[in-house]
């Protein structure tokens, strides 16, 4: 596919220019864009690339568990009424170790959960000093997506990487996360991953669906909150991103504002993600919520909602 050349500018948009986007997640990938995510480098105008298929995992991974499984929590959560479709919920509170579960290990779509791999492995290689956070990145027509951001109409322009990772987060921007996932390669992201623990997650860069789960993405907020995930400043840069205000907050709304929550969401259709680093006075609790081939996406959304009241309830009591 031969580029149209354009007059390349710094995109850096400001927090009140943002406007209201879609907050879907991330759209289909075509086989060109992906096998350049594969490759993590340039792709050079009108070459042909092939589409690497990525292994998936070859260990059987064992099951989540909070470290004290929480008897009273779990009859909590279970007893909070169930949308249509499959749900996934995870919950360890770091430290006291308490937690519960319902299918926490049933594979679901990541939606734009599967953005917290892209930061981390973008702040592990600021800190490897692979890359710089003022560093210019190209916005090429291959990183276009549908759904959620700005960057859509700012093809052909550049965009620094904490920009990038801004927007990545606070808006859910789709094309951020393809212009990062670009500049770290899908291999990268795959190894991070599975270095946190997150077993059941991978990004495929042929036609398979991305996969992850309750528990994985319970286990890569618990790194992130420990300081396990990156160094100490990079930590503090990712609760910062994940503290924005974001378009689709449904635990933050469950919780209140006077409760700083540091979470991520995503949705597509029959899809609706939150996950959610959230403080109490005893320490601080990680809570997942996935929920996928909904019939109705106001009920996931619901659920999602009374999840997060049901747990804090009985992790922090009253606030």
């Amino acid at each position: 596919m031969q580029r149209t050349p354009r007059t390349r500018t710094l995109v850096n948009p400001q927090p009140n220019g943002l406007g209201a986007p879609n907050p879907t997640a991330l759209g289909a990938t075509t086989a060109r864009r992906r096998a350049l995510l594969a490759l993590g480098g340039v792709l050079v105008p009108g070459a042909h690339v092939g589409v690497p298929r990525a292994p998936a995992p070859s260990t059987v991974a064992a099951p989540w568990s909070a470290p004290r499984p929480d008897a009273l929590l779990e009859a909590a959560i279970t007893a909070v009424p169930r949308p249509s479709g499959s749900v996934g919920v995870a919950v360890h509170h770091l430290a006291t170790g308490q937690g519960a579960a319902i299918d926490a290990d049933v594979i679901a779509p990541p939606a734009s959960l599967f953005k917290l791999g892209i930061m981390v492995a973008v702040m592990r290689d600021l800190e490897a000093g692979r890359i710089a956070a003022g560093m210019s990145l190209d916005v090429l027509e291959g990183d276009w997506a549908p759904g959620a951001g700005i960057l859509q109409d700012h093809i052909g322009q550049a965009v620094t990487v904490a920009e990038a990772l801004r927007l990545m987060i606070g808006i859910s921007d789709n094309v951020a996360a393809f212009v990062l996932l670009r500049a770290i390669g899908s291999r990268r992201l795959n190894d991070c991953t599975a270095s946190l623990g997150m077993a059941r997650t991978r990004f495929y860069v042929d036609d398979r669906p991305d996969e992850t789960s309750a528990g994985d993405v319970a286990a890569i907020l618990a790194r992130i909150a420990t300081g396990e995930a990156a160094g100490p400043s990079s930590t503090r840069a990712m609760l910062d991103l994940l503290s924005q205000r974001q378009p689709a907050a449904w635990i933050r709304q469950a919780l209140g504002d006077r409760v700083p929550v540091a979470h991520k969401s995503g949705q597509l259709p029959g899809v609706r993600n939150d996950a959610a680093i959230v403080p109490t006075p005893s320490g601080p609790y990680v809570m997942a919520v996935l929920t996928h081939g909904l019939s109705d996406d106001a009920a996931g959304e619901r659920y999602v909602i009374d999840m997060a009241r049901a747990v804090d309830h009985h992790l922090a009591g009253e606030r």
